[in-house]
């Protein structure tokens, strides 16, 4: 009967043992990051449009024009270092229009 008891102990403990080195904690901690990406387009407003250099365009409207926000946003990096985004050059991505002799961005 003692070696039953002994033995149950040792079993339980055993168990007990294995479950603290678990490597979930582990994993959930290292998980992967999220990462989101909101873009608005708009229009611009009169003042918003008064601030844009126009003097190279020709016949500039305040239509040709728009409002481009994004908003990034990174959840689940505290285990990271070093992060680093990289976006197009602005001009690059907005002037691209082929038939369109003229620079816009």
């Amino acid at each position: 009967m003692k070696k039953k008891v002994m033995g149950t102990v040792y079993a339980l403990l055993t168990v007990f043992i294995l479950s603290a080195c678990s490597t979930e904690d582990v994993m959930t901690n290292h998980s992967n990051p999220k990462v989101s990406v909101s873009t608005t387009v708009k229009p611009l407003t009169k003042k918003e449009f008064s601030e844009v250099e126009t003097s190279e365009l020709a016949n500039p409207s305040k239509e040709d024009f728009r409002s481009v926000r994004m908003i990034l946003t990174l959840r689940g990096t505290d285990s990271l270092s070093d992060i680093q985004v990289k976006l197009p050059h602005y001009r690059e991505a907005f002037n691209n229009i082929k038939d369109d002799r003229q620079i816009r961005y």
